[in-house]
């Protein structure tokens, strides 16, 4: 779908969008008193955002029969014109290069998502013991 297009172009104001819209869910989460609600309710806010950006990153991938479409070559014979190996190579090219970009971005967001979620709920544990055993 959006394969002709540079990822950064898509990225960036689909990221901005999704920080914009994390920093108002984040202070409409201060009311929340409970710290393991509130860590629940960001982990689920967190994982629709950043399933959304993967199913973006999906769209700007090749489509597979991009390098399938080709066909493989059964010989040297069928290659003999430059054009035609130029032209299957730099299609082939351009699909591992679009792929590779993809799979950076992918591994970028998941981990950002892994990482904050495991943090939010490493201090929701903390706060939630800290006020139990205050509580006792």
């Amino acid at each position: 779908m959006f394969i002709h297009s540079q990822l950064t172009t898509i990225l960036l104001p689909v990221t901005l969008v999704m920080v914009a819209i994390s920093l108002i869910f984040r202070l409409y989460l201060r009311r929340q008193t409970d710290p393991l609600r509130r860590a629940w309710m960001q982990f689920r806010f967190d994982t629709i955002a950043v399933g959304a950006m993967l199913l973006l990153l999906w769209f700007c991938l090749p489509v597979t029969a991009v390098l399938s479409t080709f066909g493989y070559p059964n010989g040297v014979e069928a290659v003999t014109q430059p054009q035609v190996l130029l032209n299957t190579l730099q299609e082939y090219n351009r699909a591992l290069v679009r792929t590779t970009e993809v799979v950076y971005w992918l591994l970028f967001f998941f981990v950002w998502w892994f990482l904050t979620s495991l943090l939010a709920f490493s201090q929701a544990m903390t706060a939630a013991a800290g006020k139990s055993s205050s509580a006792k």
